[in-house]
């Protein structure tokens, strides 16, 4: 959504202030924004609007930039003055949507994104925001239909597809219905490329091993608190690290993550055929996905299959659906040997104890003894996003605390968006 506003508005062009040429710019906003200076955009939007206040297009990148810094509330009041200018305008309509949406603001989110739906009936982009916001109103089993009806329209529309896998996982849905989900997805956007070149990795036992690992969350991320040990932990001797940055909002943990890996590859900017020919010169021998389906994941680079051997690990509950990825690390608790097999294109791989191993930061005090020890009752706890708890979980939840009644349950959840 975001991205088709910038596009449309270098393509239209927007007025320049008469007279000087060294004013401050739309298209100069417009051009900070596509390098990913949110802050330096905002700053010549804010010029722009001195001499021109009532310009829409600045406050509709002014509303941009203050989404991608994650400034949710100012991007809300933003694109709400984008509305009292442009009136009844479905482009308009559909970004102060998606940003009452990630402020958590789902009610006026949806009244939003139906008037945008009632001028522009079936544009995929608005059916989109539409899902989003019901999932957001705790509305999933409206948002599974939604979802439904839009890809039955939009096969092509590839945001529709993750959303739809996640909100499958959500419900618990029949395993099959998921694996078929993701085997079509992957024949529609990562089928297998014939007539590749071979790869020319040399086959000497004893040589350093070339381990890529492919990530939109180098970042301050849940996911940083397994990747940061991992890079740490890599024996130099044996393995040289290359790390594929898909992260468009670096922070002090992308630096971090940069520091610890041999060879850092910035490829937000890339396209996917790029990516492979940069992965494919560097010599990869194994390349790891760590996001799976999830947002900013570059899968479709994976495709062409510019390394031997391609892993997915960590981000993502369930199968990519592609052949091209050769295995999943897992363990035996996500995935009992001899019942996980038929949920997977890809072969698993069960690390001996678990797959979550993290390193905790270094704030966290020692580990204490266990309450239920002395206070004979269990606790259970849930730290997840909001939009995890399903029904179907807190129905089972409630089976679960019935059923031992001195136990508690706590809930600490992590802000949307």
């Amino acid at each position: 959504m975001l991205k088709g506003l910038l596009r449309g508005l270098l393509r239209r062009g927007a007025p320049r202030a008469a007279g000087d040429a060294a004013l401050p710019t739309i298209e100069q906003a417009v051009r900070l924004l596509q390098l990913h200076d949110d802050a330096g955009a905002a700053r010549i939007c804010e010029r722009v609007l001195e001499r021109e206040p009532g310009m829409v297009k600045a406050w509709e990148l002014l509303g941009v930039a203050a989404l991608n810094l994650g400034d949710y509330p100012l991007a809300v009041e933003r694109f709400e003055r984008v509305l009292a200018l442009a009136g009844e305008e479905a482009q308009a309509l559909a970004n102060a949507a998606e940003a009452n949406r990630r402020a958590d603001r789902c009610d006026r989110a949806l009244e939003l994104i139906l008037r945008a739906l009632a001028l522009q009936p079936g544009f995929a982009p608005f059916m989109h925001i539409h899902v989003l916001a019901l999932e957001g109103c705790w509305r999933s089993e409206e948002a599974l239909a939604a979802c439904r009806e839009a890809l039955a329209l939009h096969p092509d529309f590839a945001k529709l597809h993750t959303s739809y896998f996640t909100l499958l996982n959500r419900a618990g849905a029949d395993p099959a219905l998921i694996l078929d989900a993701h085997r079509r997805w992957a024949g529609r956007f990562a089928a297998p490329r014939p007539g590749e070149a071979p790869h020319r990795n040399p086959p000497q036992a004893e040589r350093r091993l070339r381990i890529g690992y492919v990530s939109a969350d180098f970042r301050e991320h849940a996911a940083s608190h397994f990747v940061l040990p991992l890079l740490q932990h890599h024996d130099p001797a044996r393995v040289e690290v290359y790390c594929y940055s898909n992260t468009p909002k670096t922070d002090d943990i992308t630096r971090r993550c940069e520091a610890l890996a041999a060879h850092w590859r910035d490829i937000v900017s890339l396209a996917d055929a790029a990516a492979q020919d940069l992965v494919r010169s560097d010599g990869i021998d194994i390349l790891v996905d760590l996001s799976g389906h999830t947002s900013g994941n570059r899968l479709a680079l994976f495709a062409a299959k510019p390394a031997p051997i391609q892993l997915t690990y960590l981000g993502y509950p369930a199968t990519t659906g592609m052949t091209q990825m050769d295995y999943r690390l897992t363990d035996g608790r996500a995935d009992p040997a001899g019942v996980s097999e038929p949920r997977y294109v890809e072969r698993l791989l069960r690390l001996p104890h678990s797959l979550w191993c993290f390193a905790p930061p270094p704030q966290m005090p020692e580990v204490g003894l266990l309450p239920a020890s002395a206070a004979a009752q269990v606790t259970f706890a849930s730290l997840n996003s909001v939009y995890k708890l399903t029904p179907r979980m807190l129905r089972l939840w409630s089976r679960l605390l019935a059923a031992l009644p001195e136990s508690k349950l706590v809930f600490a959840t992590v802000p949307a968006g």
